[in-house]
């Protein structure tokens, strides 16, 4: 996947995200921006060095991150 799809027209719907296995190497900071009600981020075995800040995403309950480069130094 090069280009990640415009999730903004259902984020306020969205409440699990999983994009792993896709071999994405970064992550748009401003993917989560519109995602409000996002409660399940699935990220696992990609080839990310660096996410996207989530901190002010008081939902997110699940955030996994396992299998990256940046998941092997957290």
């Amino acid at each position: 996947m090069s280009i990640f799809p415009n999730l903004t027209c259902i984020g306020s719907t969205l409440t699990e995200l999983s994009i792993s296995y896709n071999q994405l190497n970064t992550i748009d900071q401003n993917l989560f921006t519109a995602l409000t009600v996002l409660s399940v981020v699935y990220l696992n075995n990609n080839n990310l060095s660096s996410l996207p800040d989530i901190s002010a995403m008081a939902n997110i309950k699940t955030y996994d991150i396992s299998g990256n480069p940046v998941g092997n130094n957290i």
